[in-house]
């Protein structure tokens, strides 16, 4: 929470379970770098804390990710207490981008769409394509980016047998334009 809240471009809009869902404005431009920033800074505190991690649960907790944008259905339901629901196919793909963390061996996956949002821009990430995949409930390949991880040698600590329970979970989804 305390890495989202200092930005002003994206928020969290759920935690299921050891996921963590944030949303943010994908047609501007700086919320998506921002939404793209928000993992680095996840994983960095993890960092800051790895003596504690270690000496409390003799393990350090590991992050997936998927990034993925563009059109979703908002809705909101309720009287009493107001629930906001977002559906769509931009939802069920970076869903299915997650999974494919573990098959692609990273832990950061981001979509042809985000890519190509954040290309012309001076993002410093080492975009690495990806073989196009079918992704589960899709009929046309997906195309998608792994990000190298920026401090030298941290991807290479991914471990793809480890079990989910050892993951905590990140969607982040862009949304577009939102209709009810």
């Amino acid at each position: 929470d305390k890495i989202v809240e200092t930005s002003k471009y994206v928020s969290v809009f759920q935690y299921v379970g050891d996921e963590a869902v944030i949303t943010w404005d994908f047609d501007d431009d700086g919320a998506t770098v921002a939404a793209l920033s928000i993992f680095d800074s996840f994983k960095q505190s993890l960092r800051i804390r790895r003596d504690y991690f270690n000496t409390t649960y003799a393990k350090q907790p590991r992050f997936k990710c998927a990034v993925h944008g563009g059109l979703v259905i908002k809705m909101e339901l309720g009287k009493s207490v107001l629930h906001t629901a977002y559906h769509g196919d931009v939802v069920n793909t970076t869903s299915r981008m997650l999974g494919m963390c573990r098959t692609l061996h990273t832990d950061y996956l981001v979509s042809d769409a985000v890519f190509q949002r954040v290309r012309h821009l001076s993002v410093p990430m080492n975009f690495i394509r990806m073989n196009s995949a079918v992704l589960d409930g899709k009929t046309k390949a997906t195309a998608f980016y792994k990000i190298q991880d920026t401090k030298a040698g941290l991807n290479k600590k991914y471990n793809p047998k480890m079990t989910n329970s050892q993951f905590i979970e990140s969607y982040l989804i862009g949304q577009s334009k939102t209709k009810m």
